[in-house]
């Protein structure tokens, strides 16, 4: 059942687990109260709860990266550090990269693995529409969606087409 700072219905799919999870950050105090009424009462926007919070100043974007990336058993990055591959990143077009928010940025160390970098590995028909449009065995890892943003803007400015 919902405590009284969290606003219901939730009108969205998972909107039983966002009212259990509030209930348990309420419940422990993990995040001050206040901020979690705010968060809660911003939901649903877009990323659900982890993003209201976050738009709270409760948590971080990696720790959303790293709760992603362990919920789809997947390997996350930061771009910043591991930087992006020119030859990886010019085999989609940009369109495509941001209709799905997608960017590849590297090989395995044997080259026949392409690292491509996803905002929302929940998005199946985007993880389908990339791996059909290419040969390559692929390999996705969770990156925050600002940064796969800022680097395919980066590609733009520099004129790269495939």
């Amino acid at each position: 059942m919902a405590s009284a700072t969290s606003p219901t219905p939730f009108p969205h799919p998972d909107a039983e687990s966002t009212v259990l999870v509030v209930d348990l950050l309420t419940a422990t105090k993990l995040v001050p109260g206040d901020r979690l009424a705010a968060a809660a009462s911003h939901v649903p926007v877009p990323g659900g709860l982890c993003d209201a919070l976050l738009d709270a100043g409760v948590g971080s974007r990696e720790g959303k990266v790293r709760l992603l990336a362990s919920r789809f058993h997947l390997g996350w990055v930061d771009l910043a550090e591991t930087g992006v591959d020119d030859a990886a990143a010019r085999l989609y077009p940009l369109d495509v990269l941001e209709r799905y928010t997608a960017l590849p940025f590297g090989f395995d160390d044997s080259g026949g693995v392409l690292h491509v970098a996803v905002a929302d590995p929940g998005d199946l028909y985007a993880l389908d529409a990339l791996r059909l449009a290419l040969p390559n065995r692929i390999e996705f890892f969770v990156v925050d969606r600002d940064d796969i943003l800022r680097e395919i803007r980066l590609l733009a400015r520099r004129g790269r087409r495939p």
